[in-house]
């Protein structure tokens, strides 16, 4: 009989099920065994024998490993940097930076026309639940907040009220310039759920979300004063400014303080001879007149 015929012989199906048997697990101890020894043991083998290749090739194969994991916890910090009780205390984004500066976070806005996604995703970060929603607006209202909605805050109501606002960075900055960015902010002890509409320059062709009255500083009409005159007079100065203008038909509420407007009524016909009480920046190039057709004892657009 040979050497050949004195080994054991050993099918597939004798082998099924035993991977868990006393003899694979004495095997996967001896393997498994001899690896960590090679990994954690201090001798270098002075040959470039086959078994020093892989105790060389197991050590770089661990540090690779811890190195990879070092990677990955960095990666799921990201950007923000943790505070000592856990929150973050800032964020740096592609389109937003958040800063704790005292008791209030400071974010500055790198890219306005972001998805809103982006902003959240940072206000998330510091632990506020915020999202920022920046609308195009005529341009006295680019930079301000023009709307606050909130949840499971008290402090509910106009937006003065709120522990939200704006300002520029750097601070005191002419916006629209470049080098100047928009920033909102928030109290560092805010707890409510907040959805805030920002004020941005508009794109070319978009209509302005929050239009600003067109007699304002840096609107098309700085400097004249619509109010009481006729559409026909209205018409004129826009014309000169090369300007277009659309209609609101406006009905003034009890003793003609307030209105209320309906928005089947804004194409309709208006004459020359109508009266015009209020001009709005409708989107560049374009206002927007609010008015009646009958002369009122005072103007329905301004507070009583």
């Amino acid at each position: 009989m040979n050497d050949l015929q004195q080994l054991a012989r050993v099918r597939d199906e004798d082998l099924a099920g035993q991977a868990s048997g006393a003899g694979a697990r004495a095997l996967l101890t001896s393997i498994t065994g001899e690896a960590l020894a090679t990994v954690t043991s201090d001798a270098a083998d002075a040959h470039a024998t086959r078994g020093g290749l892989f105790r060389r090739r197991t050590r770089r194969l661990a540090a690779g490993a811890v190195a990879v994991a070092g990677l990955a916890a960095a990666a799921v910090i990201g950007p923000a940097v943790l505070g000592e009780n856990g929150p973050a205390t800032s964020y740096a984004g592609s389109a937003i930076d958040i800063e704790l500066r005292g008791d209030q976070y400071v974010a500055t806005i790198k890219d306005p026309l972001a998805d809103y996604a982006e902003y959240t995703k940072g206000f998330k970060a510091v632990g506020l639940n915020v999202r920022l929603q920046p609308v195009p607006s005529s341009p006295s209202q680019v930079g301000k907040v023009t709307g606050v909605r909130s949840h499971g805050s008290p402090n509910v109501g106009h937006p003065d009220q709120f522990p939200i606002g704006s300002g520029s960075a750097p601070e005191g900055c002419t916006l629209g310039r470049d080098g100047c960015a928009m920033t909102v902010i928030v109290g560092s002890d805010f707890t409510g759920d907040a959805v805030v509409k920002l004020g941005r320059q508009a794109q070319p062709g978009e209509k302005y979300q929050n239009r600003g009255t067109a007699t304002a500083e840096g609107e098309m009409l700085e400097g004249y004063d619509p109010a009481e005159k006729t559409v026909g007079e209205v018409r004129a100065e826009a014309g000169d400014r090369g300007l277009k203008t659309v209609f609101q038909v406006i009905t003034p509420g009890p003793g003609n303080v307030g209105y209320r407007m309906a928005p089947e009524r804004r194409q309709a016909e208006v004459g020359d001879d109508w009266i015009v009480w209020r001009a709005e920046s409708e989107q560049a190039g374009v206002l927007r007149l609010l008015v009646t057709r009958e002369r009122l004892p005072r103007n329905p657009t301004k507070p009583a």
